[in-house]
């Protein structure tokens, strides 16, 4: 992970991602871009931590793996495409994590 911290009153999440992902790009790593934010005079531990979706899904995937909770990847689906229903304790994640985008806007 490329970790951009910041210390400030007034966040802007935004700029402080892009500022990750050109650090990234500028060392040609293929790290994954997160922001940790705090406030003056804040305990460290109530910081704040901003990353894409994508990237959370990704990490949140693996955790859930970790755990014996089954994951509808693009290969499970693939597999289980012919049966008619998906159990109940499968976790579909995000729709970013099958490719699809539902918000282009």
């Amino acid at each position: 992970m490329w970790v951009e911290a910041k210390r400030t009153e007034k966040f802007q999440p935004y700029a402080a991602m892009q500022q990750a992902e050109t650090g990234i790009h500028k060392s040609d790593t293929p790290e994954m871009p997160v922001v940790m934010q705090r406030r003056n005079n804040m305990k460290t531990q109530d910081s704040l931590v901003v990353m894409r979706l994508n990237d959370f899904a990704f990490i949140y995937e693996g955790y859930l793996m970790q755990y014996g909770w089954p994951c509808m990847d693009a290969e499970y689906l693939e597999k289980e495409a012919s049966e008619d229903d998906t159990p109940d304790n499968i976790v579909k994640l995000f729709t970013v994590m099958s490719g699809d985008e539902d918000d282009k806007g």
